[in-house]
């Protein structure tokens, strides 16, 4: 996990790379095995998992937001954040095609629904305190990346118009217009892993062909969280 933090530290301080740090309350072993465990059923019909593993539904599909939205469809990519007073910021992508934006005004397309939402944990019972759009308009947001910064999202499409990689502000309260990052290319975009160290963002693509993507430099005169910083395309 790491903080958000301001455009001077992002310009001036080495930051480690965003890392998957364990949370205690999504999988709690009692132990650890060199073989696969047995399954449990679950009762519910929602996950099974081994003996001395639990999991809490932070919301579902549907659910009325914090910014008065329902919860959409379809998540899929994310990425955990810390912010200042120690919330756990959950950035989520949802891989849906088309239909209406939930916002016009702020939309990347008003004929796609894709895009991002946010979530706020508590960090030690991972109880809900609020949830929010942060990006719409978009189409089949898929994977994407963790920056120490703020969260990449990818477009997994070649469609007209689609294909982009998208900042997303983990401290953004309600729907942000779009931040596209047309440095890091227009293609069916899988995942994105940044490299705070040298300030390249290398990308996949999930298409048959499998074509090797070269690093691209981030980011080529686009917005940091809300903020501007410079670099040089790779």
């Amino acid at each position: 996990m790491s903080r958000i933090v301001s455009r001077r530290g992002f310009l001036t301080t080495t930051v480690g790379a965003a890392a998957t740090t364990a949370i205690p309350w999504l999988f709690q072993a009692a132990s650890q095995a060199s073989v696969a465990p047995r399954l449990i059923e679950d009762p519910d019909g929602i996950l099974d998992l081994p003996e001395g593993f639990s999991y809490r539904v932070v919301q579902q599909a549907g659910s009325l937001m914090t910014d008065g939205i329902e919860a959409p469809l379809a998540p899929d990519g994310m990425a955990c954040f810390e912010d200042l007073k120690g919330n756990l910021i959950l950035m989520r992508n949802h891989e849906i095609h088309k239909g209406r934006p939930v916002k016009k005004k702020l939309a990347f397309s008003v004929k796609r629904a894709g895009g991002v939402t946010r979530l706020v944990l508590d960090p030690d019972s991972a109880v809900l305190k609020s949830s929010n759009w942060v990006l719409t308009g978009t189409s089949r947001n898929c994977a994407g990346g963790a920056t120490p910064y703020c969260w990449l999202s990818c477009e997994e499409t070649e469609e007209d118009g689609h294909g982009f990689v998208f900042l997303c502000d983990p401290s953004a309260t309600q729907i942000k217009a779009p931040d596209r990052l047309p440095s890091l290319g227009r293609f069916s975009h899988e995942a994105a892993a940044f490299d705070p160290k040298t300030g390249i963002t290398y990308l996949t693509e999930d298409k048959k062909r499998q074509r090797d993507i070269s690093p691209c430099s981030n980011i080529d005169n686009a917005a940091v969280c809300g903020r501007r910083t410079r670099g040089a395309s790779g």
